[in-house]
């Protein structure tokens, strides 16, 4: 009996091959790895962008002037480090300004007056100052005690994706305003835009019109980063400015169009006008006090009140305690003379410090020695006057010589104190 064979497939599909099948589960396994660490590289840069606190840097340009006791500075720091303990550390702001309140009841007259002016008879726009703009108005902040500002993020995404925005804060501060230019009265916030008008400097008046606008601090493909540049940016990075300064009075410059949009009055149509593009820039003087002290009394203060209090005083501490009755005075290099390499304070200076009773005087030297080619004081460099501190730095490795010294001689890292013997 004849047998017939019959053809059976024995085709097997590829994915039913155990090596085909170990493959797909090593490649699976890698794709997943892959996304989970694309989900976590992701998540952390968002996380990074979005909680580390932006940092922006301060336009301040340091000793940029000489301090001119008569001038009346637009800004006015006073601050108070106490580095002695000796009191409460406290920072003070205070604007010096004027308001717009009489220029439509003046406009019409200057008008008339420069309509009326003859070609010899020239418009003298100083006479639109002093007639515009007659009564000085301040208003201010003050910090006791811990003296610090606080950066919120006040915008934020429902989810980890999207944007996020910050400010500043001052912590706890006190607010105070005056019309009269001689009591001051606590009030809720400052009123700055378009109500102050500062006087830039060279005849130059302006007036606050609103915050800059948010700055890009930092951008990744799922949103942005912003920092708010305001009056209180402004205030922190003249705050981190004025740490690095000298004790003592000076004068620092600040570009506040960093932080401010501001119009310009024009003395042609006595309106206020956006600048054009070479007045982009609005630099402007700042008057700063520094003191290593700490403040005791309220009448240190710019307005005259610590903590809404008139009468206030550290600890039951009062005014004529012996450092507080001290007239602090800052001499630098550039009241010496330079002879052969070495210092001699100038005789002059030495004759009107001699003119304070030493009681009441407390004398501090700074010597740059970036500002001078001496490196070293001749016997004899201060006569008889007393002296209180002595501070001498450099930016170089360098050496500076002395003979004696009057008190103990502060230094930085450059510099390598030498005794002529």
């Amino acid at each position: 009996m004849a047998t017939t064979k019959r053809k059976v497939s024995v085709t097997k599909s590829l994915t039913q091959s155990p090596a085909i099948r170990r493959t797909i589960a090593v490649l699976s396994s890698i794709l997943f790895v892959l996304i989970v660490a694309s989900i976590c590289v992701i998540s952390y840069t968002i996380y990074y962008f979005n909680n580390n606190p932006p940092t922006t840097t301060a336009t301040g340009y340091v000793d940029s002037l000489a301090y001119a006791p008569e001038q009346t500075y637009a800004i006015e720091i006073n601050y108070f480090e106490n580095a002695k303990t000796n009191g409460v550390q406290a920072l003070e702001y205070r604007w010096n300004y004027y308001t717009d309140t009489l220029i439509p009841t003046t406009a019409e007259g200057i008008e008339t007056a420069k309509d009326n002016a003859t070609t010899d008879d020239k418009f003298d726009e100083q006479k639109l100052f002093d007639n515009l703009f007659k009564t000085v108005y301040s208003s201010g902040l003050q910090m006791i005690g811990d003296v610090k500002f606080d950066l919120i993020r006040y915008k934020e995404p429902a989810f980890v994706f999207g944007d996020f925005a910050y400010c500043t804060k001052p912590a706890n501060p006190y607010y105070y305003n005056t019309s009269n230019g001689t009591s001051y009265s606590a009030i809720n916030n400052l009123d700055y835009t378009d109500s102050w008008i500062i006087d830039f400097g060279s005849s130059k008046l302006g007036r606050i019109v609103q915050d800059k606008e948010l700055e890009l601090v930092n951008e990744h493909p799922f949103g942005k980063t912003e920092y708010r540049m305001d009056i209180n940016k402004f205030m922190l990075d003249a705050y981190e400015c004025v740490q690095s300064l000298k004790y003592g009075k000076q004068v620092i410059m600040f570009d506040l169009s960093d932080y401010l949009v501001f119009e310009y009055f024009s003395t042609e149509d006595l309106k206020f006008h956006r600048p054009t593009v070479d007045e982009q820039h609005l630099y402007i003087n700042i008057l700063v006090n520094k003191s290593a002290n700490g403040m005791i009394n309220s009448s240190q203060s710019l307005f005259g009140i610590v903590s809404d209090d008139a009468n206030w005083t550290y600890d039951g501490v009062v005014a004529s305690d012996y450092w507080t009755t001290k007239t602090e005075i800052t001499i630098t290099e550039a009241n010496f003379i330079e002879n052969e390499g070495l210092l001699s304070l100038n005789p002059k200076c030495i004759e009107y410090l001699n003119s304070f009773d030493s009681n009441v005087l407390f004398v501090i030297v700074n010597i740059d020695l970036f500002r001078t080619t001496a490196r070293g004081f001749s016997k004899q460099a201060f006569g008889d006057l007393q002296i209180d501190k002595i501070y001498i730095y450099c930016n170089a490795p360098t050496t500076f010589t002395y003979y004696d010294s009057p008190c103990e001689i502060t230094t930085d890292n450059n510099v390598t104190l030498e005794v002529v013997v």
